[in-house]
């Protein structure tokens, strides 16, 4: 692995990350014990992904022009298959979460409609990503950081290409390879959220996990990640642990409904918690 992504693939773990979302996938969470893996494909900001892809690519574009022979020639393919991603989008599924705690931007972006923010213990996401075959990583915002890494990725598999018989079949397990890269690259504009993704690394081989679920006017397709108490390290206390060690209630016309059923449901259902705490954040109305 180059040694600029393994450097910030080994970036330390926040002790507590937020999960910001809905009423009603809280429930599910809690009632399921899962927390839902998107396509990153069709996130809210699914250009993002687009965007690095399209990086990647002016990265091939301008190492090509400094090389030649099979070098060259992997390049070219390497450049046709990131294509060949944009346009049939395949699977990368992510999972959401901040280092930012009861932050406006993401209860405007995650719980339009009332929500809360889980706290997650970093170790136990850190448990669930080495058990499920998934990496967390921190996110990556700044431009310069971003073509930093994606030269010495290019350059790194550049080498490989000198001594590997099939290079088409290479070209596309790098592109394949490049999708999780890709899936921690945001545009710089979102910085404040300072978001950690859970991402998986091997779904895409077992077409036969991934879920699809119905929105208005298409189906998205996503994968279920287990915070089962079988899958979570062990913690003292008589009720079951899922990870979450507060949960924030966020801003709603009638703060103390959400407050109380969000602890009856959390007891009904023996799940551990600390605490359940109101946002800061006021409430308006749209």
């Amino acid at each position: 692995m180059p040694s600029e992504l393994a450097s910030h693939l080994n970036a330390a773990l926040p002790g507590k990350l937020y999960h910001y979302t809905s009423t009603e996938a809280f429930r599910c969470i809690v009632e399921h014990r899962k927390l839902w893996a998107t396509d990153a494909f069709y996130m809210n900001d699914n250009q993002e992904i687009l965007h690095a892809l399209a990086l990647c690519q002016a990265v091939c574009g301008s190492k090509a022009k400094e090389t030649s022979g099979r070098e060259l020639e992997f390049l070219n393919r390497l450049y046709g298959e990131l294509h060949f991603q944009k346009t049939n989008q395949t699977h990368i599924f992510t999972v959401s979460f901040s280092e930012s705690r009861d932050q406006l931007s993401q209860w405007r972006a995650y719980t339009r409609n009332g929500g809360y923010a889980l706290s997650f213990k970093g170790s136990a996401l850190s448990h669930v990503a080495k058990s499920q075959g998934y990496l967390i990583a921190k996110c990556i915002y700044e431009e310069e950081q971003k073509i930093k890494l994606l030269n010495e990725f290019v350059s790194h598999k550049v080498s490989e290409s000198a001594t590997e018989k099939n290079i088409d079949l290479l070209a596309a397990c790098v592109a394949n390879d490049f999708l999780v890269m890709a899936a921690m690259m945001k545009h710089q504009g979102f910085s404040e959220e300072r978001e950690w993704r859970l991402i998986s690394t091997t779904s895409r081989d077992d077409p036969s996990h991934i879920k699809y679920r119905s929105v208005a006017r298409y189906l998205i397709p996503y994968l279920e990640v287990s915070v089962s108490p079988d899958v979570m390290p062990q913690i003292d206390g008589r009720r079951k642990f899922i990870g979450i060690d507060e949960v924030l209630v966020g801003p709603a016309p009638e703060p103390e409904l959400s407050w109380r059923s969000c602890m009856q449901l959390l007891i009904d259902r023996d799940i551990h918690f600390d605490q359940i705490t109101p946002s800061g954040t006021p409430y308006r109305a749209s």
